[in-house]
């Protein structure tokens, strides 16, 4: 009955080690998504910054519906160019 005793005792200290070092890793792929949703969240609101901008200049020189026209296609253009370079990744 005791070397049942010990045997159970001994893999219950192997899991512990083992899940320790797995809880590590686990806590830094955690923390690395975490810094990766808001680098695309930053960069999300600069991308959004920038169309605001463009918008702005273009109203200094155009009217605002022709301004907001051409940042749209402006726009259709460059996700129109992300989508085919997320389709070239794919492949």
């Amino acid at each position: 009955m005791e070397t049942i005793a010990d045997f159970i005792l001994k893999l219950f200290e192997l899991f512990n080690k083992e899940f320790a070092k797995a809880r590590k890793k686990l806590l830094f792929l955690a923390l690395a998504i975490g810094m990766v949703l808001m680098a695309v969240f930053v960069a999300g609101a600069g991308f959004i910054l920038v169309i605001i901008g463009i918008y702005q200049g273009l109203c200094l020189v155009m009217y605002s519906f022709l301004a907001a026209f051409v940042t749209a296609v402006l726009m259709f253009i460059i996700g129109g160019g992300m989508l085919l370079c997320a389709r070239l990744l794919i492949r």
